[in-house]
């Protein structure tokens, strides 16, 4: 694939350019973007079985793939390298009006998949998206470690050639709710608009050649074959301005129950997505049927196993405390944090393995001990969506490592080449056995749009073989070194200052369940405390010409109740 772009400027573009998304335009730091919108028909029969409540196929089966690869001028928190976003689409009528169903969408940046989710309301999930131009066009979805699509067009003509017309999109935002065992959906589900820009150019790519590779329940696109290409263009220079999406129709969000799939995961069983019966022949991964909504109301927990947990109490000033959490969330004097580090072998939420790591605060919320959940770094293969978006996880894409070996333990967390944290130290006598431990967390999970916040709770218990570590050769250090290449700071667990450890535990071969949530307090001004879980802007906030250090002590020292 061709990496120079030298081909009378093709696709050497301005910045904030996806030709119909909003997307980029909130989430982009100034750069060259390369855009490609490919068209085709698909089997009618299929795309009919995804079309959720209230819309309706359109007159032509039509599925759009709209590409985009951004090269930052300047690399800074927000794109600390170049990413792409991807768009599948299906054509759909709403009460006659012509549409195109989100059905898909993706991302290889943090911020473009929460303004994506959180204030446009797509179901952007997190996938390796790739472009490489030039007189030609290659690009590559890759998610978990499959490749999902492959797209090269031909030469690209550089004569203007007829634009597409592109309806705008239509995209059902709904939320699940924490507690799985009643309603799946949250009421307030709502069916959002988000029109179409136009490009001041339009190229034809000629002879396309598109693959739908991987065959997932997980990500069906393979439901929607390649039965006939209608075009491919390249999308040229500065998009017309697109108005903000709006809510066009409330949803019957119990209507909606079957159709969480539609933005979320499906859940996963022995390292596979929940496959429906009859699937693809007969039935749709988008949603759950009815054998599948029952599975899921009777889940006890959410389950992970095989796990190793380094788990970190430890004693910071009462300042620092006071600031980490939200006002109701009472310190109670108690002005400890817990670091918690998860490799995780299998579990509910992913068919890989991953390792994760958590920054707590304890708290007393709604008159129950909790520790609030401040930070979640979370790598490769593991859950960026689903927890965020039910129990208020701060997560983001990082690269936390996790070693646990016969006679010691490493922790290192690791975003944008940043070390955030590290922890190691040996073990001391023989291991005390299998351990059983709870930890009740609140976390603050934020409407979409940023129309109010609420905390959820939720009790995690988790059993293991456990070892002590010897307190006496233990270390522990919070960098406070800018990224590479980068002015900020990003994940400044630093501001916690002195640490004074006061547990440390290390588990193995252990099991955790996360039980069903409950959403315990409203929290209408919140802001303050969701920003540095967004790396220093909200989702819905334009993006500011010089960026803030992102801070976690968001409160005033003094203010605890």
């Amino acid at each position: 694939m061709a990496a120079a772009l030298h081909r009378r400027d093709v696709l050497k573009l301005g910045a904030f350019a996806l030709a119909t998304a909003t997307v980029p335009a909130r989430a982009a730091a100034p750069a060259a973007s390369t855009r490609l919108l490919l068209r085709y028909r698909t089997n009618a029969e299929s795309l009919a079985r995804l079309i959720p409540p209230g819309l309706a196929p359109g007159a032509d089966p039509l599925v759009d793939v709209e590409i985009e690869w951004f090269e930052p001028q300047k690399a800074d928190i927000l794109a600390p390298k170049p990413y792409g976003i991807a768009l599948f689409s299906v054509a759909v009528e709403h009460e006659g009006t012509p549409g195109r169903l989100l059905v898909a969408a993706y991302a290889s940046n943090d911020r473009a998949r929460l303004v994506g989710r959180e204030a446009e309301g797509m179901p952007v999930k997190d996938a390796l998206v790739e472009v490489a131009s030039g007189e030609q066009i290659a690009a590559k979805i890759t998610r978990r470690g499959e490749t999902l699509f492959a797209l090269e067009s031909g030469f690209i003509v550089d004569e203007p050639a007829e634009a597409p017309e592109t309806p705008p999109y239509l995209a059902p935002v709904f939320t699940l709710d924490p507690d799985w065992r009643g309603d799946v959906v949250r009421p307030g589900a709502a069916l959002w608009k988000i029109e179409a820009s136009t490009a001041e150019r339009t190229l034809e790519a000629s002879q396309p050649k598109a693959e739908l590779l991987y065959a997932s329940p997980g990500d069906p696109l393979v439901e929607l074959p390649i039965e006939e290409t209608v075009g491919c263009w390249a999308l040229m220079g500065e998009p017309s301005p697109a108005p903000a999406p709006e809510k066009i129709a409330d949803l019957d969000s119990k209507a909606f129950n079957a159709w969480a799939p539609l933005r979320f995961d499906r859940p996963v069983d022995r390292e596979r997505f929940w496959t429906p019966a009859g699937w693809r022949e007969q039935t749709t991964a988008f949603r759950f049927t009815d054998a599948e909504i029952e599975r899921y109301h009777s889940r006890k927990e959410i389950r992970f196993e095989p796990l190793e947990i380094v788990e970190i109490d430890a004693m910071i000033s009462r300042e620092a405390h006071e600031a980490l959490v939200p006002p109701i969330c009472r310190t109670a004097g108690r002005p400890m944090i817990k670091m918690l580090g998860l490799r995780v072998g299998g579990g509910d939420l992913s068919p890989v393995p991953y390792s994760e790591a958590w920054l707590f605060a304890f708290t007393i919320t709604a008159n129950r001990m909790a520790w609030y959940a401040v930070s979640h770094i979370v790598g490769e293969g593991g859950d960026l969506t689903f927890g965020r978006d039910v129990f208020g996880y701060p997560s983001k894409s990082g690269a936390p490592d996790i070693v646990v070996t016969p006679v010691d333990f490493s922790m290192s967390v690791k975003r944008m080449g940043r070390e955030v944290a590290f922890a190691d130290g040996p073990f001391h006598g023989f291991s005390t056995g299998t351990s059983l431990a709870q930890l009740p967390m609140v976390s603050l999970r934020a409407r979409a749009g940023g129309k109010g916040a609420e905390l959820v709770y939720q009790m995690w218990t988790f059993q293991g073989r456990r070892n002590r570590v010897d307190p006496a050769a233990f270390q522990m250090a919070f960098a406070a070194d800018p990224a590479p290449g980068l002015e900020q700071r990003p994940d400044p667990w630093y501001e916690l200052g002195s640490t004074q450890p006061a547990m440390l535990s290390v588990m193995e071969n252990a099991v955790m369940q996360r039980t069903p949530g409950e959403v315990v307090a409203e929290l209408p001004q919140f802001e303050e405390f969701y920003r540095e879980r967004c790396d220093g802007v909200l989702p819905w906030e334009a993006r500011p010409a010089k960026l803030a250090q992102p801070t976690m002590l968001a409160r005033p020292a003094g203010a605890s109740s």
